[in-house]
């Protein structure tokens, strides 16, 4: 049974009087830490190095790493990844909500046909599984990632949102009205996967969908989507001037650093730094 944390407290006081171990557990509101990320996309040595600089600690029972999705796919060290994500889930370190880039490489080892976004990490997968496969015969890769039940690790072990008291984790946007870009309060409800492509940000800023009372984190789209308003109140979103600003970033990335920080608003918070072209891999504590 779990307590709320002053009944834990006292608990603990009376256990150490009677000399006896204390019998009872906090909620895991109140004592979990949350190390939120997303977009990682093989970026496995700049995820460790950004995890570590926030102080996370896999040995600490009460941090819980949360992952917005997108894993692999910018031919980045896939191999790594796959391990992380394979260690985590059998440690239960690990909460794994899906992105377009997970559904991608599904779909493609349930058709056992690769694609555009998906071959090179099927060569890069089959390596960790065979080192020594010829990586140029596509349909060995695919057979030697279905016999491995990567398809069922991926698909058992991701799903479509997160909720805390406060905030509501996907990897683009909720669900919502599409014909007059509204709220739905039966997003729950609703499949994700018309809207896994979404840019949240753009939702919450120009359209003004909120989840009353939450916040909702995400990835998938650059960070320098809000920053831009940010650092230039004045211009309007998606105006010619803010997609001017929006190229200039693009085009130099390493160079404005700044623009893809992570986002933070009142109703929405962006975590996607782009890290397969700047390095930057942002976390976001969250403690309820």
């Amino acid at each position: 049974m779990l307590y709320t944390k002053e009944k834990v407290v006292a608990e603990k006081v009376m256990a150490k009087k009677a000399n006896l171990k204390p019998s009872i557990k906090y909620l895991e509101s109140d004592e979990m830490k949350y190390f939120v990320f997303s977009d990682i996309h093989g970026c496995i040595n700049e995820l460790n190095e950004a995890l570590n600089n926030n102080g996370y600690n896999p040995k600490d029972d009460n941090h819980k790493l949360l992952f917005l999705g997108d894993a692999f796919d910018k031919n980045k060290n896939d191999s790594g990844m796959l391990s992380f994500l394979l260690e985590n889930i059998k440690n239960n370190k690990l909460i794994w909500v899906r992105g377009n880039h997970e559904i991608y490489l599904l779909n493609s080892l349930k058709n056992k046909k690769a694609g555009k976004f998906t071959i090179n990490t099927i060569k890069h997968l089959a390596k960790y599984y065979n080192k020594d496969i010829d990586d140029n015969n596509i349909d060995e890769c695919l057979n030697i990632l279905i016999n491995n039940n990567l398809y069922d690790f991926i698909n058992n072990n991701t799903i479509d949102y997160y909720e805390l008291n406060k905030y509501v984790f996907v990897h683009s946007f909720i669900p919502f009205n599409k014909k007059d870009n509204t709220y739905n309060p039966n997003w729950r409800d609703i499949s994700f996967g018309a809207f896994i492509h979404e840019n949240g940000i753009k939702r919450v800023l120009k359209d003004g969908i909120k989840i009353p009372n939450k916040t909702v984190v995400s990835g998938h789209v650059g960070c320098h989507y809000g920053n831009i308003m940010k650092y230039n109140p004045n211009i309007i979103f998606g105006s010619k001037e803010f997609n001017k600003i929006k190229y200039n970033i693009e085009k130099c990335p390493k160079n404005n650093l700044n623009y893809f920080q992570t986002f933070i608003s009142n109703n929405i918070i962006g975590l996607d730094g782009r890290c397969y072209e700047t390095g930057k891999v942002n976390i976001l504590i969250v403690e309820e």
